[in-house]
């Protein structure tokens, strides 16, 4: 425990670094945390304050993360015979342009390691957004180009603020880049997006803190319709649907002790990260009464998202949404009776804001049972006129994050047959380029090499793919386990045969925890985000 004396003598020294603490700690007795719960609202603060009094850090120092510093898998699983590992806390910097790696003991309150990273980029905040967004809107260059479509007041402009992607032009080697494009929300309540102002990206550096450049393509009208979301724009049905869910009287059959969560022989942790949201870990399920490993972690680690679209205004567009964006840093509140059931139980999460604030993120994470609307196991003997069938339900953990246009439905799915499901669904809004009306928004894509379609006259939503990337770490009945891949072949059998020929399994196997260790262990050691680092 630090000396609170030392704290107040540093208060105002701290602020003037730039990372702006939490100083105050509650009184109130709390529970020992699991080794893998993520950090608290009081260790967010006491990391930075360490970081703070180190003397290494400046006014314009941000913390892109700050997060638990997983102990090794083997004090994990000791954890349980009572040999609790220490906390500590891994934070990514970045100070005067460059990126460093430090790893806190919250126990000590000291140091562990502090690493300079060369080459590399850390998350986008959102303080850069912001202050890319006014910089580029008083930018005379900009402010012409949009005079020469038309616009004289630029209020209801907005700029999105996206990762450069990185494609080995020596002019971008090592910097922090943002690319541009603009859109008119006048009037927009839900759908920003549906007002492009086409052709024209600001490439601004969030280091020097300038736009370095505008990309011009040439004026496209921007068109006219707000193609706006919600009940009063929703098409009329012809009668209401009444609500087909109801709360169950007698209450879930879950349990969520701290962040461990049991159901129907399962039983596992619930974490959350900022980069990668939801964190399933130390999986077990019951077999007549024995405890049994089914998975040590699973999370998803990436998602790579490029387009289709070759024009300078868009082939930058290739994103890293986890590592550039952070699909827990942009987790958005769950609602009761859509997003979730009315009676799930919803999680809070602790993240650190990039000045160093602890900030409560509400309702980012919700856990229900439901009704998948098929039997879990059913068999009707037609010789007797018997059938035996079980209904079944399922547990489900979700989160959603909105990365920009798009809604990520995050489900982990856990079964009673022994089921662990990953099911990840999209929503939310295309992202469209704006087409000029007068050339029809059909022949322009057929002519563009399909590479889009159309959803509206003037609107091309362009192809694109989500590759997600899960890092799951099994560990069934232990940690040696094996990875099998099968193949079918083909097997020719004798000419006596009345078949010609049948099909064979040929597996094929893999040291899992060979494979692993070859790709190192560390949870975001090995996962890095390259926004202008080469591949």
């Amino acid at each position: 425990m630090p000396n609170p004396d030392l704290r107040r003598t540093n208060r105002h020294a701290l602020a003037a670094l730039g990372l702006i603490l939490l100083i105050g700690r509650g009184a109130a007795a709390w529970a020992e945390p699991h080794p893998l719960d993520p950090l608290s609202a009081d260790e967010i603060s006491r990391a930075i304050t360490v970081i703070a009094n180190s003397g290494r850090v400046n006014r314009e120092t941000r913390a892109t993360i700050v997060t638990l510093q997983e102990p090794e898998k083997a004090a994990v699983l000791d954890h349980k015979l009572g040999l609790p590992p220490r906390r500590e806390a891994f934070a990514v910097l970045r100070i005067d342009g460059e990126t460093y790696e430090v790893v806190i003991d919250l126990g000590t309150e000291t140091l562990d390691s502090w690493t300079h990273v060369v080459n590399v980029q850390s998350a986008i905040q959102s303080e850069e957004w912001a202050k890319a967004q006014t910089t580029v809107k008083e930018d005379p260059r900009w402010q012409d180009a949009m005079r020469a479509r038309g616009y004289t007041a630029f209020n209801d402009i907005f700029c999105e603020s996206l990762s450069a992607g990185y494609f080995a032009v020596p002019e971008e080697e090592g910097r922090r880049l943002l690319k541009m494009p603009c859109y008119d929300i006048t009037n927009a309540r839900v759908n920003i997006y549906a007002r492009p102002i086409e052709g024209v990206i600001a490439v601004f550096d969030l280091d020097a803190g300038e736009m370095i450049e505008l990309i011009d393509e040439g004026v496209v009208p921007v068109g006219a319709t707000l193609h706006e979301l919600g009940e009063e724009t929703a098409p009329p049905l012809a009668d209401k649907m009444r609500p087909v869910r109801t709360e169950a009287p007698l209450g879930w059959n879950f349990t969520i002790d701290q962040r461990m969560v049991t159901w129907q022989g399962w039983s596992f942790h619930l974490g959350f990260d900022q980069r990668f949201g939801p964190v399933i870990s130390l999986v077990t399920h019951q077999d007549e009464g024995r405890e049994r490993m089914v998975m040590y972690q699973g999370f998803i680690s990436e998602v790579f998202v490029p387009y289709m679209d070759d024009t300078p205004s868009w082939a930058y567009r290739t994103y890293l949404d986890a590592g550039e964006f952070g699909l827990g840093s942009l987790a958005s509140p769950l609602a009761a009776s859509t997003d979730c059931p009315a009676d799930a139980v919803f999680l809070d999460a602790t993240l650190a804001s990039p000045s160093g604030h602890a900030t409560t993120r509400e309702r980012v994470l919700c856990v229900f049972e439901r009704d998948p609307g098929a039997p879990l196991w059913r068999h009707h003997e037609s010789l007797t006129g018997v059938e035996e069938s079980r209904p079944s339900t399922e547990l489900v953990v979700r989160a959603i994050p909105s990365v920009a246009h798009y809604d990520y439905i995050l489900d982990w799915v856990f079964t009673q047959g022994g089921e662990i499901r990953m099911n990840i669904g999209a929503t939310g809004i295309d992202s469209v380029k704006a087409l000029a009306p007068d050339d029809g928004g059909e022949a322009i894509a057929a002519t563009s090499g399909h590479h889009g379609t159309t959803v509206a006259a003037d609107l091309l939503a362009i192809n694109h793919d989500h590759f997600f990337s899960l890092r799951l770490d099994l560990d069934v009945d232990g940690s040696n386990n094996r990875f099998v891949r099968e193949h079918m072949e083909r097997v020719i059998l004798p000419e006596a045969s009345r078949r010609r020929s049948l099909w064979q399994v040929v597996p094929e196997t893999v040291n899992v925890e060979a494979a692993l260790s070859s790709q190192g262990g560390a949870k975001y050691g090995a996962l890095k985000t390259p926004m202008s680092r080469p591949r």
